[in-house]
């Protein structure tokens, strides 16, 4: 979606604080003391839930896509041949949604209006030899605190 950096809408991944908890006794073998107060931390909290780990930002998808976008396509002044340029004023929305949220996960909505993200702006799109080039310049409006927005994009060829 115009104005947010890709895979940046949706659920994230979220660190475990024990990858080998044994369920009988209820004990982790390899917990450490991540809060510095002398003890091991319990299994049962997730000492990683507000860290900066480099697992945070990886997008795991969802199973639910709502996406959108209005145009108003103009000519541009000055220019005879416009066959192959193309510019639009747009209004995108949309999110990644899953009806499997869990309450450790971030970033993951069940689908809702309040939770759609939007986007407005202008962008003009050649039609090359090797592909179209596009360029946008965006405004989002209503992004979370994990979404990144990009309020200048340019890429070549078709985003599937």
């Amino acid at each position: 979606m115009r104005g947010f950096e890709s895979n940046t809408l949706g659920p994230r991944s979220t660190d475990a604080p024990c990858y080998e908890f044994n369920y009988e006794e209820k004990t982790c073998p390899n917990l450490i003391d991540t809060d510095g107060d002398g003890e091991l931390d319990s299994p049962y909290i997730n000492p990683y839930a507000n860290s900066t780990s480099r697992y945070r930002d990886r997008p795991i998808g969802g199973n639910i896509k709502v996406e959108g976008s209005m145009q108003l396509i103009f000519k541009l002044p000055f220019i005879e041949d416009q066959r192959s340029l193309r510019s639009a004023f747009f209004f995108d929305f949309g999110n990644v949604f899953s009806d499997n949220c869990k309450d450790y996960q971030i970033n993951c909505y069940k689908p809702a209006l309040e939770d759609l993200r939007y986007s407005y702006g202008v962008g003009v799109t050649w039609i090359t030899g090797f592909g179209p080039l596009s360029l946008a310049i965006s405004k989002p409006t209503n992004a979370g605190p994990q979404e990144r927005t990009e309020e200048f994009q340019f890429t070549v060829g078709n985003v599937f």
